[in-house]
């Protein structure tokens, strides 16, 4: 049998609900938003340090032999950008999501602030 949807007998109980609603989303976005934060730091980070060590073992293998081959060296140096390039590719998508969580957790920090300031419709 199909049950019709009854609304609650107040409009105080639908307000709960819904500022409860609108809490939890903005307690995710903001989560989301210092997550992807966090990420954003780390990435580029990680990208330069594996840059700069690969840098180092090309370097100390070279100070060892004392000369190298041209084309070997300009490979491992080539290696040794591309941890970098690797980096800021991936950090572009992480910055892209962490605009958009700044703007959806204001717009739920907003609809929460509206929905306490307005006027209840209570029957009396």
């Amino acid at each position: 049998m199909l049950e019709v949807y009854q609304p609650p007998s107040t409009t105080e109980s639908s307000n709960t609900q819904e500022c409860d609603f609108l809490h939890g989303k903005q307690k995710l976005w903001r989560t989301l938003k210092w997550i992807s934060f966090g990420l954003l730091l780390l990435i580029p980070i990680n990208g330069i340090f594996a840059s700069g060590l690969a840098m180092q073992r090309v370097f100390t293998e070279l100070s060892q032999t004392g000369a190298a081959d041209p084309s070997e060296l300009a490979n491992k140096i080539s290696v040794a950008m591309l941890t970098a390039f690797w980096a800021c590719l991936l950090t572009l998508p992480v910055f892209i999501f962490w605009i958009f969580a700044i703007i959806r957790h204001r717009k739920w920090k907003k609809s929460a602030i509206f929905l306490k300031t307005a006027p209840s419709n209570r029957v009396r």
